[in-house]
């Protein structure tokens, strides 16, 4: 609901893109409290095999503002 308010149209539709292409299987049904560093190692372990560097970089910079809203909301207590 804050990405309509504060991000421009193309980086939600990408966003969303993201998640459905690469997230939802892994994360999609969990909390973010739930989510170990151990998964999120595995996840881009298994990307950097598939993808390029930038955009692995970029599946990165997108979960990170997601932790990052989850801990500015307080959803999770340390990131």
């Amino acid at each position: 609901t804050e990405a309509q308010a504060t991000r421009a149209y193309a980086t939600i539709k990408r966003y969303n893109s993201l998640y459905r292409n690469h997230y939802k299987e892994i994360f999609g049904g969990l909390f973010v409290y739930q989510i170990s560093a151990n998964k999120v190692n595995e996840f881009f372990n298994e990307k950097r095999l598939k993808y390029s560097d930038e955009y692995v970089k970029g599946l990165y910079k997108t979960l990170k503002v997601i932790i990052s809203f989850a801990y500015k909301k307080k959803y999770v207590k340390k990131i």
